[in-house]
């Protein structure tokens, strides 16, 4: 899963909400840059842990080809299809596919992109189909909500210990309070993740 989007990703937690729920005053922490890094980063580790981005947003998945109609896509929600391309990884070639009759199922609780059994691009010789689709939640929903407070959780942990973002080969580790909001919000797709 890659955010593939021509702008930002849109930031879930301001600065000031940040500070206001931190109880940092202006004058401890008035650097909005270093708080705006910390808390980009702090969500990004949040939606991969949760499977969940917070803002809609353009995504692109790539996946094994052929031998499935139905495949389930690691996060939600997912709310449009924008576009199949498959492709031949040793030769190269892409084509695009026609969207006609392909559908996203289940968008909001546990999406699945469903291929129609008389699908044109099963008859196109490929390995690997890649997938972009518009994948995020409405801001204000409950989940929403839990998420932001985990994001406020691990960039407070982060700036107390004094990580710097970008200086780190692994992500550094998540605060146990906001492991526990993940868990309670974090989407698992079934174990299965394609079908015949």
């Amino acid at each position: 899963m890659r955010y593939i989007g021509e702008t930002d990703k849109v930031q879930a937690v301001s600065a000031a909400e940040y500070r206001r729920a931190t109880s940092i005053l202006e004058g401890d922490l008035s650097d909005d840059t270093l708080i705006d890094e910390l808390l980009q980063a702090a969500q990004e580790a949040v939606e991969t842990a949760s499977g969940r981005p917070l803002a809609p947003g353009a995504y692109e998945f790539t996946v094994p080809f052929p031998g499935w109609r139905r495949w389930y896509f690691p996060c939600l929600p997912v709310t449009a299809l924008d576009d199949l391309t498959l492709i031949e990884t040793e030769a190269g070639d892409a084509a695009t596919q026609d969207l006609t009759g392909v559908r996203i199922v289940r968008g909001s609780d546990e999406p699945q992109l469903l291929l129609p059994s008389d699908w044109d691009g099963f008859d196109v010789e490929a390995d690997t189909l890649r997938i972009q689709a518009t994948v995020g939640a409405v801001a204000g929903s409950p989940q929403t909500k839990t998420l932001k407070r985990a994001i406020i959780m691990v960039a407070k942990q982060w700036f107390i210990d004094g990580v710097s973002v970008g200086e780190h080969d692994a992500m550094p580790q998540l605060a146990f309070g906001a492991l526990r909001l993940i868990k309670q919000v974090r989407y698992r797709r079934p174990f299965t993740f394609c079908e015949a």
